[in-house]
This record gives C-alpha cells, sequence and structure tokens, in this order.
C-alpha cells in the first residue's frame, strides 16, 4: 500500500504516488482504512491498547467528520454560486434584449458597431459565470470520486502541521 520508506523519528510528507495504485480512485471508505493505517504505521497514533485504540477511533471519526464538512461546504459554495450566477445571467440577459432594441433602432453604423460589441460581452459574461458554475461542480464531483488529495492534505496537516506544503 505505502510505497518508499523513511526515517524512524521523522515521518515523510505523504504525496500521491504513496498511496499504491496511483492510478484508481480512493472511497471514502478507502480513505478511512488509509488514514487509519498511515497514522498506525508512522506511529502517530497507536492500536496496541485499549486507550491507544479509542484514541485511533476519536481520530478516525475526526477524519470522517472532516471529509462530511469539506463535502457540504462544497455542496454550499455551489447553492450560493447558483444563486449568484442566476440572478448575474439574468442581469446580462436582460441588458442584451435592451441593447438588441436599441440596435434594432440605431441607424449609425459606428453607434451599431458599439452596441454589438457590448452584446457581445454580456454573451462572454453569461459564458463566463456559467463556466465558474461549472467548475464549482466539478470540484464537488471530482472529491465524490476520489478522495487522495483531501486525505494528503489532511493527514499532512495532522502530521506536520498547516505549512507542510513549505517542507514538500
Amino acid at each position: 500500500m505505502f510505497f518508499g520508506l523513511f526515517k524512524k523519528n521523522e515521518p515523510p510528507i505523504l504525496k500521491p504516488e504513496m498511496l499504491q495504485p496511483v492510478d484508481e480512485p480512493i472511497s471514502a471508505a478507502e480513505a478511512k482504512r488509509i488514514f487509519k493505517e498511515w497514522m498506525v504505521k508512522i506511529g502517530h497514533l497507536s492500536n496496541k491498547d485499549k486507550l491507544d485504540k479509542m484514541e485511533l477511533t476519536d481520530h478516525v471519526g475526526y477524519f470522517v467528520e472532516e471529509m462530511k464538512q469539506h463535502e457540504e461546504a462544497l455542496k454550499f459554495d455551489i447553492n450560493d454560486e447558483k444563486e449568484s450566477v442566476a440572478a448575474s445571467i439574468k442581469e446580462e440577459k436582460d441588458e442584451i434584449r435592451t441593447l438588441k432594441k436599441d440596435f434594432a433602432k440605431c441607424k449609425d453604423e459606428a453607434e451599431r458597431e458599439n452596441i454589438e460589441g457590448q452584446i457581445a460581452h454580456c454573451e462572454r459574461a453569461i459564458e463566463n459565470y456559467q463556466a465558474s458554475l461549472a467548475a464549482r461542480v466539478k470540484e464537488l464531483a471530482d472529491f465524490k470520486a476520489d478522495r487522495r488529495a483531501f486525505l494528503i492534505d489532511y493527514i499532512n496537516t495532522q502530521v506536520h502541521g498547516p505549512g507542510w506544503r513549505n517542507k514538500a
């Protein structure tokens, strides 16, 4: 499961390639099992006696709860983004309707080109809003499909502290 050796007193920074096989996604249940095994393997937690097992169980519970909270936060962000995007798109579409009316009435060629540019700008804004929402939805789908990145970040934060990325 874990690839690579490390010094006894210095646990390594967990990297994606250390979780074999690299190309397979990690489910929530698998992430929970790997978290437990890794923390015992590096000596950060123990499962030797009843008290140690209780502490290990508590930490696994914290991990699972953090994973659930992360998913809920992603869902909340999507809902928040949906409301914001819907309002922004409505404004842009209203603006496009107004501009098209102005365009139909306009006889000056320079002004018509200006209005066409404004319409194109509004259409690009709509595309950008939709892309932003799609990126949030993809982030949630990726998280649900593979918990590897979350697992690595959580373990490294627990073992090495919040500044672990600076050590890598």
